[in-house]
């Protein structure tokens, strides 16, 4: 087993998400580990270069206001986790359909462990709309971590 020296959390900004980066955290100290914190946004290609009319009175395209808001998003998580500053991390924002895009900077890190939240979706929902994180299992090449931020209570 090679030591783990470098941990990709991606994030969705979702209960379960944030979980993960507790957790990616918390092993990051234990293995005194560098973390990467990762935002995937897709691009909304279905409505071209249409204009955005902000509220400072500046336009952008839809986008660049995408961009915009993820990277704010990202800053807000990643200055709300309490002890993050205590270990080495990183934040990347990159574009893309996001299992691929986590794939990919997993490789280009070379990070040796993927921690990510998932929804626990089943049944129909998970038919149509897939895992982003069973998807990223199947393609990592690294083990990947999934959290859930609830588990279901044992029957008594």
């Amino acid at each position: 087993m090679r030591p783990i020296k470098r941990i990709l959390v991606p994030v969705d900004f979702s209960p379960c998400s944030r979980v993960a980066l507790q957790h990616g955290l918390e092993l990051a100290r234990q293995f005194d580990a560098a973390l990467t914190v990762l935002h995937v946004y897709e691009p909304p290609h279905y409505v071209g270069d249409v204009m955005v009319q902000l509220p400072e009175r500046t336009s952008v395209t839809v986008q660049e206001y995408v961009q915009r808001q993820s990277d704010q998003l990202l800053t807000e998580l990643v200055t709300s986790i309490e002890g993050l500053d205590a270990v080495t991390f990183d934040r990347a924002l990159v574009s893309g359909v996001p299992h691929t895009a986590i794939v990919e900077k997993a490789r280009s890190l070379e990070a040796e462990l993927v921690v990510m939240g998932t929804h626990g979706r089943s049944g129909l929902s998970h038919l149509l709309m897939g895992s982003v994180a069973e998807k990223v299992l199947r393609q990592a090449p690294c083990p990947v971590l999934v959290v859930r931020d609830r588990y279901p209570e044992k029957p008594r």
